[in-house]
């Protein structure tokens, strides 16, 4: 009797006959691929797919990722009964039975969703930067919005889902039932742009123009850049909020944190600099200079005589022990 085991798994089996010459065995060994779909029909890439099938010495389980088609490929695989379990990022989506001996290709549907928020104001514009956090099905996810004011969450499983939402001085919340694709607008009513003046000037007041400008929130989000004019002014419109206001000439940074809203459109920052004609605070000193001379020549007095006497010492210990020698 032959018997062919591939996997600890029996493929072949045959009585073989002594007048038999040669034989060609065909295993019942093939390629198992397991495809998987969202509910709406799109394929999910990155879920980990596990094979787990019984051997005479126990069991025995592989796992593959779905490529970007949504196909997880198990080369040369026993072809009998497997069990499948599906999971994403850990957390599990769905567990099944397949046999290879009927079918080499598999399809399996979840129930995961695509979830896509905007974050616009009152205009219609996005919000970037604004703070978006995803709470529910056990797990809490933070994303912060792109230039578009738009945050991407993937693929969610059916449940209950709270949506909050910061964006400066501004907190919303929303709650979902996720049971389908769903693109999600949330407006933060009345919030529009305001300009704001910066009028850089020195100490005496006079404008000081291509003052380097930069408007920061609090936690650090540029929100405008720019540079003043001749007049030293620099022009922008920003949300009403708290911001970090930095002027930056050669170097040196001053900063202020205002809060702007609806009845302050008018910010003056005043950069104290020196004046042009100011006397300097350090230079040539006559008397500290003699004193520098003064000093260097004694030094290189004491290090002439330092010399001489090493070398006197050095010619006498040489006269010694050559007459001792002698």
């Amino acid at each position: 009797d032959l018997y062919v085991m591939w996997r600890d798994v029996l493929v072949y089996s045959k009585h073989l006959s002594p007048f038999m010459g040669s034989i060609i065995i065909n295993a019942k060994v093939g390629d198992i691929v397991i495809k998987v779909l969202s509910t709406s029909g799109n394929s999910l890439s990155d879920v980990k797919v596990t094979l787990v099938w019984r051997t005479n010495t126990g069991l025995k389980s592989m796992d593959k990722v779905t490529n970007i088609m949504g196909e997880a490929i198990f080369k040369d695989m026993p072809l009998i009964y497997y069990n499948v379990t599906l999971t994403m990022k850990g957390y599990p989506l769905l567990k099944s039975k397949i046999d290879a001996r009927i079918s080499r290709s598999f399809i399996f549907k979840v129930n995961m969703y695509r979830l896509d928020v905007y974050v616009l104001d009152s205009s219609g514009y996005g919000l970037s930067n604004a703070r978006v956090k995803l709470i529910g099905d056990g797990k809490v996810i933070n994303k912060i919005c792109d230039k578009q004011g738009h945050v991407s969450f993937g693929l969610l499983k059916e449940a209950n889902y709270t949506i909050e939402v910061s964006y400066l001085d501004y907190h919303l919340k929303r709650k979902i039932y996720l049971l389908h694709d769903l693109t999600l607008n949330i407006v933060i009513n009345n919030l529009s742009k305001y300009p704001v003046k910066i009028i850089v000037k020195d100490s005496s007041g006079r404008p000081l123009p291509h003052i380097k400008i930069n408007i920061r929130t609090l936690n650090d989000y540029l929100v405008a850049v720019g540079y003043t004019d001749q007049y030293g002014i620099f022009i922008t419109n920003i949300y009403p909020g708290t911001y970090i206001l930095g002027a930056d000439y050669n170097g040196k940074i001053q900063n202020r944190i205002v809060k702007v809203s609806e009845n302050i459109n008018e910010l003056t920052i005043t950069y104290y600099i020196p004046e042009k004609n100011s006397k300097p605070t350090s230079g040539y000193n006559p008397i500290q200079a003699l004193y520098s001379v003064f000093f260097n020549s004694i030094l290189f007095i004491i290090f002439i005589i330092v010399l001489i006497v090493f070398i006197f010492i050095v010619a006498f210990h040489y006269i010694m022990v050559s007459k001792r020698i002698l």
